[in-house]
């Protein structure tokens, strides 16, 4: 049965009643001013809860995916790879399409003078 609302950075505004945010859809998981449940890559824990107020499970995606998997209930995950997210859809256990809402690249520091 799919239970997860739509992953998009907008979504978690709305699902999590932030002003000024129109949601796509209203998590079906979560009665009406209780917090949005958010499953969230572990490099997000700084930032998701300083955009929006939720009950926030932090964990590598993997994990999480199986916690969805188990039967856990969440409105929201958050991937932190594609690899991930497909599995969750592969699964049955998104609502709608997922979305990127970020990207991520390596950059390497040396001195100038490093040969």
């Amino acid at each position: 049965m799919k239970r997860l609302a739509l992953v998009a950075l907008t979504l978690l505004l709305a699902a999590c009643g932030q002003p000024g945010a129109a949601p796509a859809s209203s998590p079906a998981s979560t009665p009406a001013g209780t917090p949005a449940i958010v499953f969230a890559a572990a490099s997000l824990n700084t930032v998701f809860p300083s955009i929006a107020e939720a009950t926030y499970s932090f964990d590598g995606s993997s994990g999480l995916v199986d916690q969805l998997q188990g039967g856990a209930p969440a409105d929201v995950f958050a991937s932190a790879d594609k690899k991930n997210m497909d599995r969750a859809v592969a699964a049955g256990l998104i609502d709608g399409d997922p979305a990127m809402f970020a990207t991520n690249y390596l950059v390497l520091i040396t001195p100038a003078d490093n040969p």
